[in-house]
């Protein structure tokens, strides 16, 4: 790492091996399917489906093809809707050829808030799951829906030549490739712009020996397709020729079974698939041993944790990142020689990026181990909010730094840790607890299978922590706040009780849904 000034306490990554491409992503894409043979670019683990990088490079084309007659152009939208299936990327890169712009949903949205994401993208297409496509066409918009199933019968008359397609290039810096739907913390979600640069500057990362250990790996995944983390993982395997095993969605007999049957090297999850496959006794019925890397990111991992996953996959390193959808994916991670090091930590800077930790109060520039807002400067970051540029300018410092809301530090080593969101800091009195601290805490328990903390208003305090707790065998709630009380300061003890559910409420990318939380305490 580059050494912190003094003067300007701005964390600099290290300067960039080579220069980010400014060649649009339909190009680039276009010129490795090109290159690339039948061996499998994706394959459905529970279904033993498969799509050759061949098949798709031909797909592609026709489906490009068949966009322009239908008369999506440069900037148009589509917006994909699907969950995790075999043809989800035919649509996106296809689309990337001509610039058109891919905004991608959760196919489980209401139709309230598929409406919403309607008016913020105004799609000219709308791509869906044949299960749901009831659903988008009882909203009345006038937009062509098309359900992704039928993909290969509206390219079956296409007959055009894959290698003498052409596709379009753009300004990488300003043209949008992709909206994802950020939730925030409050309100329904706004539309985040991420550029061809963006991903570019994601790419470039990967390509990175020093960076990446994926290149030539065996991946499986089943995070969300439409979610940035999932997203970036499909999309830079794929620019990298890795074969990308997937799931439906998480169910841990199914993920063990193909992780000993594919021999999957890299295992990317989030802390509540960790803490599962940390304490499930199947675990010991599978051969585990291909894992090498194990990558998590979305919400913070604690030590404990890191080391209860590392009984289960003794081969492997634990590698935490730290990014959100305004940033593309990862903003911090660790460099591979640096592997095992630091547990805890989400890495230090990446190369060619600025960062910054900040008083949220009054903006003033804090050293090692200083708490306060991460704000990051760096290609990955987002061009924007579509259609809310009063969003967009809150977003950034007066500087051009983007503000996280993530309460962070960085240790005299330069490696950042997560302490929790800025709006979800309890104030306890004088005192600021992080409920991220106490949840890692809580399921160090061994009674306790996963735990969730927020603030409940107190006339006197201002607010106290309450747990939230989904117990694994008999605990009481007296058990539970004096473990608490022996392991944490004083002032952190569960001064708001402890309520047992059966799971805790949690976003596909295994945030925990606080506001539910919240709406519980009211309901009594």
């Amino acid at each position: 790492m580059v050494p912190v000034s003094d003067k300007s306490k701005i964390v600099r990554g290290l300067p960039l091996d080579n220069p980010i491409s400014e060649e649009s992503l339909g190009v680039q894409f276009y010129q490795r399917l090109l290159k690339r043979n039948d061996s499998p670019a994706m394959i459905n683990v529970v279904t033993n489906e498969s799509l050759s990088f061949r098949d798709m490079f031909v797909m592609t084309c026709k489906f490009a093809e068949w966009l322009r007659r239908q008369g999506l152009v440069e900037n148009d939208v589509i917006l994909m809707c699907c969950g995790n299936v075999l043809e989800y990327f035919i649509p996106v890169i296809a689309a990337m050829y001509s610039c058109i712009v891919v905004a991608n949903g959760n196919p489980i949205y209401t139709e309230r808030e598929i409406q919403h994401a309607i008016d913020l993208a105004k799609p000219k297409l709308i791509i869906c799951v044949k299960a749901n496509y009831d659903k988008f066409v009882n909203i009345k918009n006038n937009i062509k829906v098309i359900v992704i199933e039928d993909i290969y019968k509206l390219i079956e008359t296409i007959n055009i030549d894959p290698l003498t397609f052409v596709p379009k290039s753009c300004n990488v810096y300003d043209q949008t490739a992709v909206i994802l739907f950020s939730s925030g913390t409050s309100g329904l979600f706004k539309a985040v712009m991420l550029t061809h640069r963006n991903y570019n500057a994601l790419f470039n990362q990967s390509e990175n020996p020093r960076l990446s250990a994926t290149t030539g790996s065996s991946v499986i995944l089943f995070l969300p397709f439409f979610h940035v983390y999932g997203f970036a993982q499909v999309m830079a395997n794929h620019f990298l020729g890795n074969c990308l095993h997937f799931m439906h969605k998480f169910e841990v007999a199914s993920l063990l079974a193909a992780i000993e049957k594919h021999k999957i090297s890299t295992l990317p999850v989030v802390p509540p698939v960790v803490i599962i496959l940390s304490k499930t006794p199947l675990a010991s019925k599978y051969n585990l041993t291909s894992v090498h890397t194990i990558i998590c990111g979305a919400a913070p991992l604690s030590a404990e944790t890191e080391a209860a996953i590392l009984k289960v996959f003794k081969n492997a390193n634990i590698r935490q990142g730290y990014g959100l959808t305004e940033t593309t994916f990862a903003a911090t991670l660790f460099y591979v020689k640096d592997l095992g090091k630091k547990h805890g930590s989400c890495g230090t800077v990446i190369p060619g990026s600025q960062v910054i930790i900040r008083d949220p109060e009054t903006g003033a520039l804090l050293g090692p181990n200083q708490v306060g807002e991460l704000c990051l400067k760096a290609d990955i970051v987002m061009k924007g909010y579509l259609g809310n540029p009063d969003a967009t300018k809150n977003a950034f410092t007066e500087d051009g730094f983007l503000r996280t809301g993530d309460m962070c530090y960085y240790d005299d080593d330069l490696y950042f840790y997560i302490v929790d969101r800025l709006k979800e800091l309890i104030k306890y009195k004088s005192f600021q607890i992080a409920p991220a601290e106490l949840e890692a805490l809580l399921v160090t328990h061994p009674k306790i299978l996963d735990a969730a903390v927020i603030g409940k208003p107190d006339e006197f305090a201002g607010e106290v922590p309450l747990a939230f707790v989904v117990a694994k065998g008999e605990v009481t709630e007296q058990e539970i706040m004096d473990f608490v009380s022996q392991n944490a300061a004083s002032y952190k003890a569960i001064r708001g009780g402890v309520r047992f559910l059966n799971v805790i409420p949690k976003s596909v990318s295994g945030k925990i849904l606080r506001k539910e939380l919240r709406e519980l305490i009211t309901k009594g």
